[in-house]
């Protein structure tokens, strides 16, 4: 223990041999691939490298501090830090070269404010561990502080440190907030636009309403929509891969399962000589727990187990067992002793307002069943208690508190054989007492054993997946392999560069890597993954910018099919100016819109996302009749019936200022941020790495 204490006490000079091993593992890297320093570019900001070294450390400075406070982070805590230290990089590059600039800083003072001054941090006074009796207590935040302090520096410094880069960002997007506010001129216009409204009758013609078999579109028609608009930014493409794979997965053989189970078997003699059963447990078990637990009846389905741990007596060793996929030895520690019964009940619901009735009528049925002796007949004729009526209304031995405290009591309370009658919740019970016991429980100090493959087994299924490498080495040999050993393909279609997981596969980085590292047709060596190994084949390589025509051919055939329509249908509607005349001639019917707003994107009985049409809609006047208004699922003619539009005199200014002005602080902090970053023309290397 004390070792560890002066290891957490001098946490940083640990850090600094972590780093100084990190920069030696690194470098060693380079010089075995030829003393190419380029290999170690992580990124670029603004055309500074990002040296991997250096990110590399300030990744374990992160992890080193969590791991000075006793939390050991996972792949996704560590993947999380990853990103985090990414993301201060490109601010301290971007964000606090203008806080520089602007001469923004945090003094010693302020940082003490904001932590138990008049200005405290939101974080901070929310936190329950900082109140007592739900009032915020200033001098837990300072006591926090110090012990971390002197307890565990190196995280109190990664924490000081965003602290303050926080208040530093939060600062400068401050300053940036308080010169867009609002002007009179936005907010009366925002108001005009909520309050302007506008009524007009409309015959729409939906897109979907001419047959796509009815339109003709050829391959020049494609390719000219292609000409015209592959370079627009919405077809643009990100860079990706497409490819196949196919996995040979590694299960836990027979032999495998035996050696387990007499692995377990062989600790039985050590376990029941053992003075420390916790220890026992802690050093030898996967599951390393040193708490014992009481076994409840019906755990284990395994009705020979059960039976054996219910009646072994304190001291002996029951197993092995298997149990949700382990094999398990069990020490009986001790024992415990529960009150349990078993019964049978008819339930009558009640409402509160009609008790008294149903209590005479729950009376009645006592009476008959003493009578008659007829319980289980009278469950199935008269229970509200679907559930346990299939069981005659039996409820099988349970626990003293599992029930409702009126039913729980009458039963406890009462003896074997006694019908009564109780009220609860749920309405009124008649109850008969089949049986009382107490039931004993031992209570277990498990040693458990995974069953997992053997070395021996994850050799030879990677053999397989070797051979299957080794031997189809392109994409023809690759399918006629596939379909002689009858195996899956997964298809990967469009793969980002620096993606976690693909299809079918979690943790999918090094597939990935991979992926971005071949050529198309090139089939991978076996890749691990978790409990199997993948073979991959690269099938397409998707570069960033332009598409190409096949790739975008049959996205940009449903574009000029619904270009075509628009056509068709403009041509059926422009030139009538009569709503009846036209409806009759497209077989339609004339419909109405009430008081429709200027900020209103929906029109009633036709579409949605109609921004377009109710902005043109505004531009006519009463008694006008519009020519064909293209919109986003069909076309429209509307003739206006009413228009209202207020005078700008009679609208209140400041009635959408602070909404406005809300909407910019908001997007100030990911704007401005984001302004600065595609700015300094990021270059992001990671995913060659990690």
């Amino acid at each position: 223990m004390a070792t560890i204490t002066k290891i957490r006490q001098n946490s940083g000079l640990v850090l600094i041999v972590i780093g100084l091993g990190m920069g030696a593992f690194i470098m060693g890297d380079m010089f075995r691939g030829g003393g190419s320093s380029q290999s170690q570019n992580i990124g670029e900001v603004g055309g500074v490298q990002i040296d991997r070294i250096e990110y590399e450390n300030r990744v374990s400075l992160q992890l080193e501090s969590l791991r000075s406070i006793n939390q050991n982070p996972d792949a996704a805590t560590t993947d999380r830090i990853r990103n985090q230290v990414w993301n201060d990089i490109l601010r301290e590059r971007t964000v606090m070269v203008e806080l520089d600039e602007a001469g923004i800083s945090v003094t010693q003072d302020e940082y003490d404010d904001i932590r138990w001054g008049d200005n405290i941090i939101p974080g901070f006074r929310s936190d329950p561990t900082f109140s007592q009796d739900g009032i915020f207590n200033p001098d837990a935040v300072k006591q926090y502080f110090t012990f971390i302090n002197q307890q565990y520096p190196l995280y109190a410094q990664v924490q000081q440190k965003q602290i303050i880069d926080n208040r530093l960002t939060a600062k400068y997007y401050s300053a940036i907030s308080a010169g867009l506010k609002t002007n009179s001129l936005e907010s009366l216009e925002l108001a005009e636009s909520n309050d302007s409204k506008v009524s007009f009758s409309f015959v729409y013609k939906r897109y979907n309403a001419i047959p796509d078999s009815t339109v003709e579109v050829s391959e020049t028609d494609i390719k000219a929509y292609y000409q015209d608009h592959k370079g627009e930014e919405k077809y643009k493409q990100k860079e990706s891969r497409s490819g196949q794979y196919v996995t040979f997965k590694v299960d836990p053989t027979e032999s495998d399962k035996e050696f387990i189970k007499k692995d377990v078997e062989s600790l039985i003699n050590d376990f029941k000589e053992s003075d420390n059963d916790s220890i026992f447990v802690v050093v030898n078990a996967e599951t390393k727990t040193g708490v014992n637990q009481v076994y409840v009846s019906g755990s284990l389905t395994d009705t020979l187990t059960e039976e054996a741990l219910t009646n072994a007596a304190i001291g002996d060793v029951v197993g092995p067992y298997l149990d949700r996929n382990a094999y398990k030895i069990a020490k009986i520690t001790g024992e415990k002793f529960e009150e349990q019964a078993t019964v049978r009940h008819i339930l009558l619901r009640s409402t509160g307002v009609n008790d008294d009735e149903i209590k005479q009528r729950a009376d009645s049925i006592e009476r008959v069943i003493r009578r008659k002796n007829n319980f289980e007949e009278m469950v199935t004729e008269f229970s509200d208690d679907a559930a346990s009526v299939v069981d005659g209304g039996v409820y099988d031995w349970f626990p003293q508190g599992r029930m409702v405290t009126e039913f729980n009591d009458a039963v406890f309370e009462g003896k074997k054989g006694e019908i009564t009658v109780v009220k609860t919740t749920y309405g009124f019970h008649i109850i008969e007492i089949l049986g009382l016991r107490e039931q004993r429980q031992p209570v277990l100090a498990i040693v458990d054993r995974k069953i997992v493959p053997s070395p021996d087994t994850f050799n030879e299924i990677y053999s397989k997946a070797t051979d299957f490498s080794i031997n189809n080495t392109d994409l023809a040999s690759f399918d006629d392999a596939v379909a002689t050993d009858s195996l899956r393909v997964v298809n990967t279609d469009k793969v980002y560069k620096g993606s976690k997981s693909v299809k079918g596969i979690s943790e999918g980085s090094e597939f990935v890597r991979w992926m971005y590292k071949s050529d198309i047709g090139e089939v991978s060596n076996p890749i691990e993954v978790g409990n199997k190994f993948i073979v991959g084949i690269l099938t397409k390589i998707t570069d960033k910018g332009e598409p190409t025509f096949e790739e975008v051919k049959d996205q940009f055939k449903g574009l000029v099919l619904l270009e075509k329509k628009k056509e068709i249908i403009t041509a059926e509607m422009e030139g009538i100016t009569d709503l009846d005349e036209l409806a009759s001639t497209v077989d339609l019917s004339v419909q109405t819109a009430q008081s429709i707003p200027f900020s209103s994107n929906t029109i009633p009985g036709a579409g949605n996302g109609e921004d377009e049409v109710i902005g043109e809609v505004f531009t006519l006047e009463v008694g006008d009749v519009s020519i064909p208004l293209i919109g986003v699922s069909g076309i429209y003619v509307v003739e206006i019936t009413d228009k209202q539009v207020p005078l700008f005199e009679d609208l209140d200014s400041e009635l959408f200022a602070d909404d406005i002005n809300q909407k910019y602080e908001t997007r100030v902090s990911s704007g401005v941020f984001s302004s600065l970053r595609d700015d300094a023309d990021v270059v992001d290397n990671r995913a060659d790495f990690y």
